[in-house]
């Protein structure tokens, strides 16, 4: 289990104005309000020696009215507490616009499982969610979660995802983020702050997922650079049901376990995917989903990618979100560079 949850006012190294003001910041980010970022980051939330001491406390989570535990100290469930929900809003855009009742979601890499609890409210207890987490700092919390909410939809797999099964070693940064754990190695930059959280097991998804069920399926993938393994322990899988794939693309950590974007290109596009970046319409508390197709020189610049096949019930829910090319804002920030670089500026 984990710990409990302690109150807000227990000492720890927030200034008074801080702790004033902090009911009304979480107000703001919660509502998804313009700036709400920058508020956030003026008023404190990325300086992680204020948190050192601070409480784990439990709230209702916006959408679906899970009820969560976040531990303060750590970076991204303190997002989830000023937000009420996973910070990532394009993640949640995605899985909001395209899951019905009785879908399924393989979460790979959950975390404590804030995506879990928004797919589970997606799908619905005629659903299933297959949601994969190896560490065993983060499954206590994982597994109150799904049992607190009896999300009998919800079946957790305490393993990681990818290409074969095996034991190995967990590293995290020294850091207040344990969602940078990952299964193989660290970047350069963390230097000598790192540990190890313990030996953990992988699984393929092919030997584990349910093979009985054509139910649409949208796979979610953020594992610190183990997501081309994963698709490939999940190949049978990907050919016959054709999902949609939400997934993080960050050469710097797909490098250190032998893959790139362009790894991952060349195994989804014979198969007939197409890549999109993802977008939101209008202010950033919008939840207009966006998809701008991605030629292959775009991917590394992408942190999250969006694969969907022509041929599959996911493509059409999210034909009506697929933009023109060319419109997408970030690839004319790409031409202007490409230009200046030309001009040798």
């Amino acid at each position: 289990m984990p710990p409990p949850p302690r109150s807000l006012h227990d000492k720890h190294t927030l200034k008074l104005w801080q702790r004033l003001t902090r009911p009304l910041v979480r107000w703001y980010a919660r509502l998804g309000l313009p700036r709400s970022g920058w508020l956030l980051h003026y008023w404190g939330m990325n300086r992680a020696q204020d948190f050192k001491n601070a409480p784990i406390v439990e709230i209702k989570e916006k959408w679906h009215g899970h009820r969560i535990r976040l531990d303060l100290a750590d970076f991204f469930q303190r997002c989830g507490y000023f937000m009420s929900s996973y910070h990532e809003k394009d993640v949640l855009c995605v899985l909001d616009h395209g899951l019905r009742a009785g879908d399924h979601v393989v979460d790979g890499g959950a975390n404590i499982g804030l995506v879990t609890l928004f797919a589970a409210g997606k799908v619905g207890p005629t659903g299933r969610v297959d949601t994969f987490e190896p560490s065993p700092e983060l499954l206590p919390t994982l597994r109150w979660h799904i049992s607190e909410n009896k999300l009998s939809q919800v079946v957790l797999h305490e393993a990681g995802i990818s290409d074969e099964p095996a034991t190995l070693t967990m590293s995290i940064p020294s850091l207040d983020n344990t969602g940078a754990g990952t299964l193989g190695a660290l970047p350069p930059r963390y230097g000598q702050n790192t540990r190890e959280v313990g030996t953990v097991t992988t699984v393929r998804g092919d030997d584990v997922l349910d093979a009985s069920t054509d139910a649409p399926l949208l796979v979610k993938l953020d594992i610190e650079g183990f997501e081309f393994k994963a698709m490939q322990g999940m190949a049978e899988t990907i050919r016959r049901r054709r999902p949609a794939i939400l997934c993080e693309m960050l050469d710097e950590m797909l490098a250190l376990n032998g893959a790139s974007s362009r790894s991952i290109l060349e195994f989804l596009h014979p198969m007939g995917y197409h890549p999109f970046g993802l977008d939101r319409k209008g202010w950033r508390g919008g939840h207009k989903l966006h998809l701008h197709p991605l030629l292959g020189n775009h991917l590394r610049f992408e942190k999250d990618v969006f694969w969907l096949h022509p041929e599959s019930t996911m493509w059409e829910r999210y034909a009506g979100c697929m933009q023109q090319p060319g419109q997408y804002w970030r690839h004319h920030q790409l031409q202007a560079a490409g230009l200046k670089a030309a001009r040798g500026g």
